[in-house]
């Protein structure tokens, strides 16, 4: 234990300001006999010492007048303001020479300041004044205990490493600093970095521990002599390494609107795991951007806890912005568009596509004819024609003479005013007419328009082919 000496500390109590006598008024405090305290000289004060022990050293006061000579006969309180502790007497009279003593005993607390404030009452004016204040550090108690600490992790990486931390305390709950404390493996999925290690300034002892690629729990415990704290930490997949499930050739949509499938991909780590996290997303070219608030070219964004970039059905609170939405923007004007997703180590993937302005076409047949038939039973004329879902407006109209079958997307929703639905491929859609009373040979027309009033037109003459009377085939 620290002693504190008696060197002396003078603090100025009160500020010699005129004689004012008797009654007060504006003067410097008065003593016990009507004479002017002009400083309450210390000692005592900065000692160290253990929580709920007295200290070494006696808390001295002496009261002087202007003239440093010493004040007799007044009374001086000692009052602990913080910490916890006790005076033994709690006053004093100043004696002869002017001293007062007193003895302090520390509370059981290291977390708040000890603190004794030295007060009197002017026998003048009979105001309180705070004549001075002591202070003391106090020691923590020996180390009895072990105790999680807060900034002990519960999760880490697979393949990472972890910082546990326990806090090393006394039989108050104080931290005490300088302890050993021992490590120990509870089961095979961490390996502490060593056997032991010494608690810091803070109480706190750390350790850092090795964790497997293996997802799952990971037990390890402190030791005290006989003292021992579990702590568990979760294994969790690791950072992002690799995409997979990739389609980098992706349909294209119209100029400022979105590609037909917006591109997706699952993130693994080093060990396999699916794994949530961030993902740089850039437009490289084209002059499109994000759908995110700003329309940036550039954004981080997370995968979800199953990997994916986007996700029909996250898990709660772990949806990504993008969830549900096609998320990239192709420029304005016809062309090529790249968009590159970046992960932390450097692996990157690109995305490319075309926005092109609505194109009508038939879907063709391996032999590079329209793919259409007709309805044997009845008159029905059906054909596949190319039409990509995007978020913009647009028309499809299949016209034979004055029967017309339209398919009018309106923000990628389609709606129809005939017999149409789509088929497994997201850009190929059917579409009837009933051409009941016309006879053949058809002439048949693709007409395609988008919300800017661009259109193209294919037509086709077509009849029932001669080997089989379903199928449609061009003629002259």
């Amino acid at each position: 234990m620290n002693r504190c000496g008696l060197g002396v500390l003078a603090l100025v109590a009160a500020v010699l300001s005129g004689c004012g006598g008797g009654g007060g008024g504006g003067g410097s405090p008065e003593g016990a006999d009507g004479r002017q305290t002009q400083r309450l000289i210390v000692s005592g004060s900065g000692q160290t010492g253990r929580i709920g022990e007295a200290l070494a050293e006696p808390l001295v006061a002496r009261l002087v007048d202007e003239r440093d000579e010493p004040i007799a006969g007044q009374t001086i309180s000692f009052v602990v303001t913080s910490g916890g502790g006790s005076a033994f007497a709690g006053a004093g009279t100043t004696n002869s020479d002017g001293y007062v003593r007193e003895r302090w005993t520390l509370g059981m607390t290291t977390a708040e300041p000890q603190k004794v404030e030295a007060r009197m009452v002017d026998s003048g004016t009979g105001e309180a004044r705070v004549l001075a204040e002591f202070t003391a550090t106090a020691l923590p108690g020996p180390a009895v205990g072990l105790r999680v600490a807060p900034s002990s992790p519960s999760t880490g990486p697979a393949g990472g490493t972890a910082t546990l931390a326990v806090e090393v305390l006394d039989a108050h709950g104080n931290r005490v600093p300088d302890v050993q404390v021992g490590w120990e493996r509870v089961t095979a999925d961490a390996t502490p970095a060593a056997a032991t290690s010494v608690s810091g300034a803070d109480g706190v002892a750390r350790m850092d521990w090795a964790l497997s690629g293996t997802i799952g729990t990971a037990g390890a415990a402190a030791t005290l002599g006989q003292v021992r704290a579990s702590l568990s930490i979760s294994i969790m997949p690791g950072p992002g390494v690799r995409f997979e499930h990739v389609v980098t050739e992706l349909v294209g949509g119209a100029p400022g609107g979105k590609p037909a499938v917006a591109p997706n991909f699952r993130v693994f780590d080093a060990f396999g795991h699916a794994t949530s996290t961030d993902v740089t997303l850039t437009v490289l070219e084209g002059g499109g951007h994000l759908a995110l608030e700003g329309n940036p070219t550039r954004a981080t964004v997370r995968t979800t806890s199953l990997g994916w970039l986007v996700e029909d059905a996250c898990v709660p609170g772990s949806c990504n912005p993008l969830q549900g939405n096609s998320y990239w923007v192709l420029g304005p004007t016809p062309g090529r568009n790249v968009l590159a997703a970046t992960l932390a180590n450097g692996e990157e993937i690109r995305f490319t596509t075309y926005a092109q302005a609505p194109m009508a076409a038939f879907a063709r047949r391996d032999d590079g004819q329209p793919n259409g038939w007709i309805d044997w039973e009845r008159d029905v004329l059906t054909f596949r024609v190319h039409a990509c879902q995007t978020d913009t407006s647009f028309r499809r109209t299949l016209q034979v003479g004055d029967r017309i079958s339209e398919i009018v997307f309106r923000q990628g929703i389609p709606y129809f005013d005939a017999p149409v639905h789509l088929e497994a491929t997201p850009c190929h859609w059917v579409a009837q007419v009933d051409v009941t009373g016309l006879p053949p040979p058809w002439t048949v027309t693709l007409r395609a328009e988008d919300a800017g009033n661009a259109s193209s037109t294919e037509t086709v003459k077509v009849a029932r082919c001669t080997d089989n009377r379903i199928q449609l085939c061009p003629v002259p």
